[in-house]
């Protein structure tokens, strides 16, 4: 039942994405040169289904950074694994890296006709939008930072993981080692 569920969640979320962005994607095909700086001397997307496709492209998978723009406190946590040298390595040599903003307040729809199928909420943000990915894959109890590993069809190579200090970078290479 939960695969089903599962699959659902996955159909909807294309289908609404494909209504929101189709006049976007006549003016801008989806191509790894879309990449944008995220600081830090990082290159990667904002946009999952932009990641998704390019991940798709170089047989990389993605590592999703759940983080929200408030939480000035979250984005010095994430940055401080992901520059140490050995875990910025990794990441740039095998990694499509994805920075997803759970606070992200733009419009998701025109309308908020989208039903998160778990909670039965109108997602009418993206930062909504991606709170319910979240939610979907790895339940309620994750809030930002979450580092998340998928494959290019979306589904998560592992468990998640959340804050980890920057003394703990072995723990953080494991984690991206344990899906290469």
């Amino acid at each position: 039942m939960s695969n089903l569920n599962s699959i659902l969640f996955l159909l909807l979320f294309t289908l609404c994405f494909c209504f929101f962005s189709c006049k976007e994607a006549k003016k801008n095909p989806i191509s790894c040169n879309t990449i944008k700086d995220l600081g830090e001397n990082f290159q990667g997307f904002e946009n999952l289904e932009l990641a998704r496709e390019c991940a798709e492209k170089t047989k990389k998978p993605l590592l999703v950074v759940f983080t929200c723009w408030a939480c000035v406190g979250d984005i010095d946590a994430i940055w401080r694994i992901l520059r140490q040298k050995k875990v910025k390595k990794i990441i740039n040599e095998a990694f499509i890296l994805v920075a997803l903003f759970t606070d992200d307040d733009a419009c998701f729809l025109r309308t908020p006709t989208t039903i998160h199928m778990y909670s039965k909420k109108c997602i009418q943000t993206i930062g909504q939008k991606h709170t319910a990915f979240l939610h979907q894959h790895f339940g309620k109890k994750n809030h930002p930072p979450v580092y998340a590993l998928f494959d290019h069809q979306l589904r998560p190579l592992n468990d998640a993981i959340g804050y980890t200090p920057k003394d703990q970078q072995e723990k953080f290479v494991r984690f991206l080692k344990s899906v290469l």
